[in-house]
C-alpha cells in the first residue's frame, strides 16, 4: 500500500511539473490584478492583520506578512474556520522571498507580487 501511495504521489509530481512548464510560459506566473485579491485583503484587515503583499503561487492566493508569526496567526484565525474566509498560502516576508526564488527557478518565470508599500 505504501508503495502505491508513493508511486501515485510521484506521478502527480511529474504531471504537475510538466503542466507547470506549459502553464507558466509567459514572463509572469499569473496575470491577475490587485483588485482580484481585494475581497480577501479586506477580510484579513478586518480581523486585525496587516498583509504587506499578495500574489498567487501554485494556483493559490498567497498572503505575505512582515513576520512568520503574524502569518501563522492569520492562518489559524482565518483559514482554519468555516465560512467565506481567505484560503491560500500564508507566509512571513523572509520565507516568501525564499519560496519565490525556488518557484522562479523551477517554473522559469517571475512571480508577480503586489507589495502594498508600492501601491499608494
Amino acid at each position: 500500500m505504501e508503495e502505491l501511495i508513493h508511486n501515485t504521489s510521484m506521478e502527480f509530481v511529474e504531471r504537475t511539473q510538466m503542466s507547470s512548464e506549459n502553464l507558466f510560459s509567459g514572463e509572469y506566473n499569473h496575470n491577475r490584478t490587485i483588485e482580484s485579491f481585494q475581497k480577501d485583503i479586506d477580510i484579513i484587515k478586518e480581523h486585525g492583520f496587516n498583509p504587506i503583499a499578495v500574489s498567487q503561487m501554485f494556483f493559490e492566493d498567497t498572503f505575505v506578512f512582515e513576520t512568520a508569526d503574524e502569518s501563522e496567526k492569520a492562518y489559524a484565525k482565518l483559514e482554519c474556520r468555516d465560512g467565506d474566509f481567505p484560503v491560500g498560502w500564508w507566509y512571513g516576508k523572509e520565507d516568501f522571498l525564499k519560496a519565490v526564488t525556488e518557484f522562479e527557478e523551477s517554473a522559469g518565470c517571475k512571480v508577480r507580487t503586489y507589495w502594498f508599500e508600492d501601491i499608494k
